[in-house]
């Protein structure tokens, strides 16, 4: 490479001396390798464009169809609809806990020759049994008094499926916000690759026109040269700009569950629809309210205080009332073979004295879980302030810059036109004009950037007051 820049320095040498085309066919000859100026040069450099993916179809998709799909299809918001269920499930089992608990037992089996020991243990009578034994038992239990354990359990199982409810609600917003962001970039390259096509077309029409002024006499061929050069990183910057979108288009179509080879097409009017923007203490009442991440903190910090409040039941004594029907053979007193029936219903009052030096340590655990979650809850509050703010100025930068970027076109444009009619009746350079054209495109691209972070700023604000 560095032989050949040395070689067509030699060979422009005498031409940029001279001031004239007149070394032009000597750059020609050794052109006709690498980059012929002849009136096909734009087709040669067109090698350097790779073919753009060919895809078996073209999906319009909407921003409401984007986030529907994107639910449908997300693998963690169904594990977060398992988890709900699960949480109801058990919910429901705390409920059940309250209600009598009923029993019944059964037993059948060889009874071996029993021994009566009535005269210390010699002498023993063996009674006439019969060879089988019968038992059959129901007992019912219900709970009455448990210091309110089994009603602060059914609280807290109803709060742990809220609390799966509220971390659902969070990762759709987030999976949505990440939809839209992912959205965004496919419409920005999209529209890229858009513009850098009509910015190619428009070069390879100037380069026809410097050519031709080039056989005039009027320019040399420096600047054909420089204009095909321009031409060829235009195509290069065009491809990779392809192939952001062809990995921006399969990375959306594997979170929507789509073919990869299916084209997604951005509703481009997204862009231009108009946001209402309320005042900043409009948003941070909105998002002190309705925040999906504090709503959660703050289900977790009531979750705790019910889990100390369970804890402290370990200190109460346990009532209950209980009933019990029983039907056996033999007799258990003296083990004739005739069936004995009995019933009886009675209360039951017991306390486990160890609990005054066993359960300390799980209240104080519990304790101290209340304070890890209100601290959490109050780190929570904060960074949420800071980021309502952050995505509030954001927002109102995006939609200045948007104001301010629209101007900047019209008067790129206004700059192109100008140094194309200068460069053409030579009074500009080429590099002048190239700038121009380069400023032309970067301030369309900047445009696009600023309308699509518009967007994207005022939808974080909507999460963030818990609104998508």
């Amino acid at each position: 490479m560095k032989y050949c820049v040395f070689i067509l320095w030699v060979l422009l040498l005498p031409a940029c001396f001279a001031g004239t085309p007149a070394a032009a066919p000597g750059f020609q000859a050794f052109g006709s390798q690498h980059a012929p100026i002849s009136g096909n040069s734009s087709q040669d450099t067109s090698s350097f464009l790779l073919p753009f993916p060919l895809y078996s179809d073209t999906l319009p998709l909407s921003l409401d169809e984007l986030f529907a799909k994107g639910i449908q299809n997300s693998p963690s918001l169904q594990a977060d609809r398992i988890e709900e269920e699960i949480a109801r499930y058990q919910s429901q089992e705390t409920r059940k806990a309250q209600l009598p608990r009923i029993q019944i037992d059964a037993r059948f089996g060889y009874l071996g020759q029993p021994l009566v020991f009535q005269q210390g243990l010699s002498h023993p009578t063996r009674p006439d049994a019969g060879p089988t034994r019968q038992d059959y038992s129901a007992n019912i239990d219900q709970p009455l008094y448990q210091g309110g354990r089994l009603h602060l359990q059914s609280l807290q199982a109803k709060l742990n499926q809220a609390i799966r409810q509220l971390q659902t609600q969070g990762d759709q917003s987030a999976l949505k916000l990440h939809l839209l962001d992912s959205y965004l970039d496919l419409f920005y390259v999209q529209k890229q690759c858009q513009l850098m096509e009509d910015n190619i077309r428009q070069s390879e029409i100037r380069l026809h026109d410097i050519m031709q002024l080039q056989e005039e006499g009027i320019v040399t061929a420096n600047d054909v040269l420089r204009s095909q050069m321009q031409l060829t990183r235009d195509k290069l910057a065009l491809s990779e700009a392809r192939h952001e979108w062809e990995l921006l288009n399969q990375r959306l179509d594997l979170l929507l569950g789509l073919p990869e080879d299916l084209l997604i097409s951005p509703d481009t009017s997204l862009l231009e629809q108009s946001l209402p923007l309320l005042g900043y203490p409009d948003y941070m009442e909105m998002a002190v309210a309705n925040d999906p991440d504090l709503n959660l903190a703050r289900k977790q910090t009531e979750f705790s205080k019910i889990g100390y409040r369970i804890e402290k039941t370990g200190y109460f004594p346990r009532l209950s009332a209980y009933a019990s029907s029983t039907l056996a053979r033999p007799l258990s007193s003296s083990l004739e073979d005739l069936y004995n029936y009995n019933y009886g219903i009675g209360l039951s009052l017991s306390y486990e004295l160890s609990s005054l030096y066993t359960n300390g340590d799980r209240v104080k655990a519990s304790r101290e879980n209340i304070r890890l979650n209100q601290t959490r809850e109050n780190e929570r509050l904060l960074q949420l302030k800071n980021d309502v703010r952050t995505a509030y100025l954001h927002h109102y930068e995006a939609l200045q810059e948007v104001e301010a970027l629209r101007l900047s076109v019209l008067q790129a444009k206004e700059n192109f036109r100008i140094m194309q009619n200068r460069y053409m009746s030579q009074l500009a350079i080429l590099i002048d004009l190239l700038d121009a054209n380069h400023l032309c495109l970067d301030v369309e691209l900047q445009l696009t950037d600023a309308k699509t972070r518009v967007v994207y700023t005022w939808f974080k604000l909507q999460r963030l007051c818990g609104q998508l």
